[in-house]
């Protein structure tokens, strides 16, 4: 029968004490075979926020917190209701209220199977949010036509009136396989307390797919 073994240190003064939770279930914590320091959520950098299974979904919001300095959002698998409807970053200052629609800017560019490279696309005050990808296929494009990548949204607590985004996706739109990066600012006059990834589209725009959120500290 292996042995359980507590050590206290002979050179601290403080107390270390293990808690048990509120709970009325039996738990069982079972320690893995190996040699090494547990860690802790206090010394994790990233950490899951949500992770939604888009089903007719208008939006994945999440509320911004003093405990991050940025969000990496994922996007696996995504379809939108319409070809051509936009991907984008919406940012709010009313806890989700209302939705800027102004004081964007956004840069993107795009690399096709059909001809490279086909430049950059700027476009200033863009009214419906920062870009992060134009005309995806539509779920009746093809099963395998469907949009993934990953965008980085910096928005510091200390400076909470800006958030900016930078990231790459890849996937179809109208037949062409793309690799698409975008860039995009956006400033208020008060401070951003909401984020949200939604389509041009609207209401249960986005069909399926998958949007895993992460907040990064500093």
């Amino acid at each position: 029968m292996s042995k359980i073994a507590l050590t206290p240190n002979a050179s601290g003064s403080g107390t270390f004490t293990i808690a048990a939770p509120n709970s009325n279930t039996d738990r069982t914590l079972t320690l893995p075979d190996g040699a090494g320091t547990i860690a802790t959520t206090n010394g994790i950098k990233e950490v899951l926020i949500s992770d939604t299974t888009l089903n007719n979904t208008t939006s994945v919001e999440w509320s911004t917190s003093t405990d991050y300095i940025a969000y990496r959002c994922v996007l696996n698998e995504l379809f939108v209701a319409t070809t051509g409807n936009e991907l984008w970053i919406g940012a709010s200052a009313d806890g989700g209220s209302t939705w800027s629609s102004a004081n964007h800017t956004v840069l993107t560019s795009e690399a096709s199977n059909a001809g490279g490279i086909t430049g950059y696309t700027r476009r200033t005050s863009a009214t419906n949010g920062m870009g992060l990808l134009q005309n995806p296929s539509q779920e009746s494009a093809g099963a395998d036509r469907f949009t993934s990548g990953q965008v980085m949204v910096y928005c510091d607590a200390s400076q909470d009136s800006y958030a900016r985004i930078s990231g790459i996706m890849t996937g179809w739109h109208n037949g062409t396989e793309f690799i698409q990066g975008a860039t995009a600012g956006h400033c208020e006059t008060a401070g951003i307390n909401k984020l949200r990834v939604y389509s041009s589209g609207g209401v249960n725009a986005l069909v399926s797919g998958r949007v895993t959120i992460y907040g990064v500290k500093p």
